[in-house]
C-alpha cells in the first residue's frame, strides 16, 4: 500500500527514492544480522513486480506518470534554449511499439556551445527543476485535497466506534 501511495504522489522519482530507502534498509539489516547478499538492482517498469520485493508500478498509472515527467522535462529544456536564443533542431518521444520508453529535444550544438555559460547551464537545468517544481505541485495537489477527506473518514470512524459510549 505504501508504494501506491508514495507513486500516486511523487511518481516515479519518489518511488525511486522509496525503493533506495528500502534498499539501504535491506543492505544494513543484511549486515546486521551477519549476512554478505544485497539485493539486486533492477528496473522499475510498471506493470511489473519488482524482483526480490513486493513493490509493483500500477501499469495504467506508471505509464501516464511516465509520459507527463518526460513531456515535461523536454519542453523545459526547449522552451529554455528558445527563451535564451537557442535553436531547437528537434522534440520528440522515443516508443517501444505503443509504449514510451523515452523522450529527448535536440538544441542546435553549435549555438549552445557558443551561448554564455549561464545561458547552457539554464537550458541544462531546466528539466529536472521543472521536474521537483511539479512534484512539489502534484504533491501539494493532493495533500491539500486528501487531509480534509481523511480528517472527515476517521471522524466518522470514531463517532460510529464511540456510539453509544456516551
Amino acid at each position: 500500500f505504501l508504494n501506491v501511495f508514495v507513486f500516486t504522489i511523487s511518481g516515479f522519482a519518489g518511488f525511486g527514492i522509496l525503493l533506495l530507502i528500502y534498499q539501504a534498509y535491506m543492505i544494513i539489516s543484511a549486515y546486521i544480522a551477519g549476512r554478505v547478499s544485497c539485493p539486486g538492482v533492477a528496473p522499475v517498469i510498471p506493470g511489473l513486480t519488482i524482483p526480490g520485493t513486493d513493490f509493483k508500478v500500477p501499469f495504467f498509472e506508471g505509464w501516464i506518470a511516465l509520459i507527463v515527467i518526460m513531456v515535461v522535462h523536454e519542453l523545459a529544456h526547449g522552451v529554455l534554449a528558445r527563451k535564451v536564443g537557442i535553436k531547437v533542431k528537434s522534440l520528440g518521444l522515443l516508443l517501444l511499439g505503443f509504449f514510451p520508453i523515452g523522450a529527448f529535444t535536440e538544441p542546435d550544438e553549435e549555438q549552445l556551445k557558443k551561448a554564455k555559460p549561464k545561458d547552457q547551464m539554464l537550458v541544462y537545468s531546466a528539466g529536472p527543476v521543472l521536474n521537483l517544481l511539479l512534484a512539489f505541485v502534484v504533491f501539494l495537489f493532493v495533500f491539500l485535497i486528501f487531509t480534509p477527506l481523511a480528517g472527515n473518514y476517521l471522524t466518522n470512524i470514531h463517532n460510529e466506534s464511540t456510539e453509544g459510549l456516551y
